[in-house]
């Protein structure tokens, strides 16, 4: 068995734990309202396909299980699995657009992620990564979705679990290293 996995698993249940903490236990209430009265909005994304760097293996098991917690603690949930480019950014722009202000919102991903400068990438499953500018344009900042979420003037939470992908000349080299936001 992959030693990560364990890990992996304690890091995604005291995700788990931390948001039932944030937003109620599960029977609490079923209703897709918050506290402040707005709706409960989460967008989960767990991508593991990946065809032009090394494909990942728990990515998607990992969405699925937040989005079923998030769904216990009555979130409305929009859960996608192994995105391109265009999906990733498809998905935040609907995501943004469905939410009304003054509501909750969460943002789950699972996959690669890079760090160039002080600036974070979500990495969509159709990337090569041969270079940081090539990153940069073909990934999804993560600056973006914090502003769309600031924009829509909502109480947002995070939670990243990514692969780091480093570019070391002309190849990718990897780390594990969980990262949330």
């Amino acid at each position: 068995m992959n030693q990560s996995a364990p890990r992996m698993t304690t890091r995604l249940l005291l995700s788990v734990i931390g948001f039932l903490c944030l937003f109620g236990m599960p029977g609490a209430t079923r209703a897709q309202t918050s506290i402040t009265g707005g709706q409960r909005m989460a967008l989960v994304i767990g991508n593991d396909s990946y065809t032009g760097i090394p494909a990942l293996s728990n990515a998607r098991t990992d969405a699925r299980a937040m989005a079923r917690a998030l769904q216990e603690v009555g979130f409305d949930v929009t859960l996608h699995t192994d995105l391109t480019h265009k999906a990733m950014l498809e998905a935040v722009r609907n995501f943004k657009t469905r939410l009304p202000g003054g509501g909750e919102a969460v943002f789950f991903f699972a996959g690669h992620g890079m760090q160039i400068g002080m600036a974070n990438y979500l990495m969509p499953v159709d990337i090569t990564a041969r270079s940081e500018e090539q990153v940069r344009d073909e990934s999804l900042a993560l600056q973006r979705v914090l502003d769309d979420m600031t924009e829509q003037k909502t109480r947002f939470s995070m939670a990243i679990d990514r692969k780091s992908t480093r570019l070391n000349s002309s190849h990718v080299s990897e780390s594990r290293m969980p990262s949330s936001a």
